[in-house]
């Protein structure tokens, strides 16, 4: 067997220099607000996630 390659850090030094963003739906449910997309941001230094709830998946660009 070949050894495992090391993995390289490409964590973010700073707070927001290293951003993860992930937009889902179309859900099968509508929450209470009427909302089928989803928006997630995640930092990847300190791990703070935060979700947007979204009607259209256009009102993205909105809430970044």
């Amino acid at each position: 067997r070949k050894p495992l390659q090391k993995k390289t850090s490409t964590q973010g030094k700073t707070v927001l220099h290293l951003v993860h963003i992930d937009i889902w739906g179309l859900s099968l449910i509508k929450s209470l607000t009427y909302t089928l997309y989803f928006l997630l941001i995640v930092d990847d230094l300190n791990h703070f996630t935060t979700v947007h709830y979204l009607r259209q998946k256009s009102d993205a660009l909105q809430n970044l």
